[in-house]
Order: C-alpha cells, then structure tokens, then sequence
C-alpha cells in the first residue's frame, strides 16, 4: 500500500483535522484534535493502526 500525504489543518472553527490523501485521490479527514500537538500525537502514534483497520476492511470488502 502506497504511502498517503498528510496535512494537519485548523478549520474555520478552530477545530484540527488530520487530512489524510491517498495516491488515487481520495481523502479522508479525521476529526477531533483540539490542538496541532494532538494531531501530530496521533500520527506518530495510531496513524499505522488506523491505516491497517483501513486496509483490512478494504480487503474484506473485496473478498465479499
């Protein structure tokens, strides 16, 4: 699985997403962080188990 590009956002209400775009196009953003540090928590630390859940319900989804 190709790597996505990650971009830390705040958003006009001040909230920060993650914004996770992957090589085909699509994006995800991933909501809830009150701070830029949270977010940037959050990719060192759950980003690859995020990704993984992610891939395996893609799999399933395929083997269906």
């Amino acid at each position: 699985m190709a790597i996505p590009i990650l971009q830390i956002r705040k958003t006009e209400t001040g909230a920060w997403v993650v914004h996770v775009e992957f090589p085909d196009g699509g994006f995800e953003e991933i909501s809830g962080f009150e701070s830029e540090n949270e977010a940037n928590r959050w990719i060192a630390e759950e980003l690859q188990e995020w990704l993984d859940h992610r891939e395996s319900l893609r799999l399933s989804s395929t083997h269906a």
